[in-house]
């Protein structure tokens, strides 16, 4: 298992290049699948379609979860190298509060809009 602070130094680099090389992968299968969706498609068929298919709801699972992995390390990155050293404690407790913020308001919207 990932703990949030392990990832530094090359263990952080790594990490970032495998979800970096996984979503150059799963972007492309992504854009041919919604191209692929009839165009009277709404945004609560596209979820539900989504995660219909449970192959591709996996590998989407996959994705956003590599998604937060490349974010998380990325924005670490830029913290450290700009914000002052009294204040980045603090500054990455806050990222990291709104990183699952934005992961509880995407859970939220994907039970709201999924088709029973």
């Amino acid at each position: 298992m990932i703990h949030w602070q392990n990832l530094r130094g090359a263990a952080a680099h790594r990490w970032q290049r495998y979800s970096a090389l996984y979503l150059a992968v799963y972007t492309p299968l992504l854009a041919i699948y919604v191209a692929q969706l009839p165009e009277q498609n709404s945004l609560q068929n596209l979820i539900g379609n989504l995660f219909h298919y449970c192959i591709f709801g996996y590998l989407s699972v996959i994705a956003y979860a590599f998604l937060l992995v490349h974010l998380w390390v990325g924005g670490r990155d830029i913290l450290i190298d700009y914000l002052p050293r009294p204040h980045l404690n603090l500054g990455l407790n806050l990222y990291l509060l709104s990183l699952f913020a934005i992961s509880l308001n995407l859970g939220w919207l994907i039970i709201d809009l999924y088709p029973y």
